[in-house]
């Protein structure tokens, strides 16, 4: 979504993107609609390009891959406030037990 609304504000089109991207228009298009997700590796590049702070662009990122997640396993918005209390508790546990390690 954060590709989306930052092209049309700078006024680009898609093949003007993608060629920035390195990428075909068609791909950016899958992307802006939420059939494929761009790559976590690519964050760096696009807060560049957008002269956006990285951590605003990795927060708008995983926020949107979140709601797809819950928008595709048709999930309420309880879901949410779940994971948010689940984080607390991780935030919590990090702070006094040292640090958590979640595995890919």
């Amino acid at each position: 979504m954060v590709i989306l609304l930052e092209r049309k504000e700078l006024g680009w089109n898609q093949t003007q993107l993608a060629f920035q991207l390195n990428i075909d228009a068609a791909k950016l298009s899958k992307i802006e609609n939420g059939i494929f997700s761009l790559q976590e590796d690519r964050l760096q590049e696009i807060s560049k390009m957008f002269e956006m702070n990285y951590d605003e662009v990795k927060d708008m990122f995983f926020a949107d891959e979140i709601a797809k997640t819950i928008y595709k396993n048709q999930c309420t918005v309880d879901t949410l406030k779940l994971a948010d209390e689940i984080l607390t508790y991780y935030i919590s546990t990090n702070a006094k037990q040292g640090q958590i390690e979640f595995k890919k």
